[in-house]
């Protein structure tokens, strides 16, 4: 009857051990979401802000003069 009850004792206390693990690694894995999806958030706002720069950039903007011509509608001409 000792015995029981000191493998009981021993188990409760390697439950209790896996309790705090299960805990541990809980509020790891919380803190590893909370960063991810923090790094995501700031990727994707430096990735609009890339693209709204990109869409301002010189190469996209219309040109404000009128004195550019382009012959040919995009097709190559030369046979």
């Amino acid at each position: 009857m000792k015995a029981m009850a000191s493998e009981l004792n021993m188990y409760q206390a390697q439950v209790n051990e896996y309790k705090y693990e299960i805990e541990r690694i809980t509020r790891e894995l919380q803190e590893m979401k909370r960063k991810y999806y923090e790094q995501k958030r700031r990727d994707q706002a430096v990735r609009q802000n890339r693209d709204q720069a990109k869409m301002l950039s010189p190469m996209h903007r219309q040109p404000a003069q009128g004195n550019q011509r382009f012959t040919g509608g995009g097709y190559n001409l030369a046979i």
